[in-house]
């Protein structure tokens, strides 16, 4: 067993890689998230905007 070291190394080299991706992916998401809503919002004010003038 003393032999197997390597093989658990890169083991947890492959999961603390995949935590890693996992992790990005999250935040990548959560900036996602927020640019919608904030486009959503924009949009909405926009068509709020326009409603008062019919000639746009």
């Amino acid at each position: 067993m003393s032999g197997s070291w390597p093989l658990v190394a890169a083991y947890a080299l492959v999961w603390a890689a995949l935590f890693g991706y996992l992790a990005w992916l999250g935040r990548e998401q959560a900036k996602l998230r927020r640019e919608i809503r904030e486009l959503r919002k924009r949009l909405s004010a926009d068509g709020e905007e326009r409603r008062g003038y019919p000639g746009r």
